[in-house]
């Protein structure tokens, strides 16, 4: 599930719908090797087949970190 790794962000590959959040809503989580991501950024992935997406999560202990 989880694609290139840099330091604190997964890369995941799904054909579940994955949201960034919106004003009244918070980003969806992923949890993956104990560790609790959420998603910063969704492209469509359709090389793959209709309905997959490319998601980009950040670890939650990770955010607001420069």
């Amino acid at each position: 599930m989880e694609g290139d790794r840099a330091a604190g962000s997964i890369t995941v590959f799904s054909d579940t719908q994955l949201s960034t959040g919106t004003e009244s809503d918070l980003p969806d989580e992923i949890e993956w090797r104990g560790t609790r991501y959420m998603v910063s950024h969704v492209q469509d992935w359709g090389d793959y087949g209709v309905g997959w997406r490319k998601a980009v999560c950040v670890a939650q202990d990770m955010r607001g970190r420069s």
